[in-house]
């Protein structure tokens, strides 16, 4: 069966550069000032007796963390707007690795084949891997991911594996992010096949014919 054509719509096109764009010149400076104030606020701190500064400590931690994850939510949004386009799914992949370790999480890239695929496939196999390792390192929380890309009997297929727990119960915004993997997979004529435990390990997988 021959494999379906892309829509264009998931290409990234001017728009998305201009979103992108003013998305990081308008946040940059806010969440630098922002992190900037709540270093001052905590400074200011070191008056105050023990009793009132560990609940003001306390707060200020939780600021802290909600500052530092919406810059992560951000990152996020930019990488989404303005992925990666240079060289093949492969590369893309073993740069996303690269990414993740060096960041203190272990993502390995074990080797295997480097499929020809058309740009907007290219993409859709990226965010799949993208967010699958996202999930498990949020979700799990796992200590170790691994990717695999490989041809399996005229399939190709991209295969996360950690040593998290899987999805929370009841799925909440994990389960939505498997519906936008999904619905993008079947864009290309792919399959999505969700997280499932498999001999202690969480394992996700797309999957794409090429006949």
């Amino acid at each position: 069966m021959s494999r379906p054509d892309p829509p264009a719509a998931d290409a990234k096109g001017p728009d998305a550069e201009a979103i992108a764009s003013a998305l990081h010149d308008q946040t940059g400076p806010r969440l630098f000032a922002l992190t900037a104030a709540l270093h001052q606020a905590r400074m200011a701190l070191s008056g105050l007796p023990d009793a009132p500064r560990a609940d003001a400590v306390a707060a200020l931690d939780a600021a802290e963390a909600q500052a530092a994850a919406l810059g992560q939510a951000i990152r996020d949004a930019l990488h989404d707007l303005e992925p990666p386009v240079a060289g093949s799914l492969r590369d893309m992949l073993a740069a996303l690795a690269a990414e993740f370790s060096q960041a203190g999480v272990p993502v390995t890239l074990e080797p295997g084949a480097d499929p020809a695929l058309l740009a907007p496939e290219t993409l859709v196999f990226y965010r799949f891997v993208r967010e699958s390792v996202l999930n498990a390192l949020r979700h799990g929380p796992a200590r170790r991911v691994g990717i695999r890309l490989f041809d399996e009997g005229g399939e190709i297929v991209a295969r996360v594996i950690d040593d998290g727990g899987g999805p929370p119960p009841g799925g909440g915004v994990f389960g939505r992010g498997l519906r936008g993997i999904s619905a993008r997979a079947r864009a290309i004529g792919a399959t999505h096949v969700a997280p499932r435990r498999q001999a202690g390990r969480t394992v996700t997988e797309l999957r794409m014919n090429t006949r």
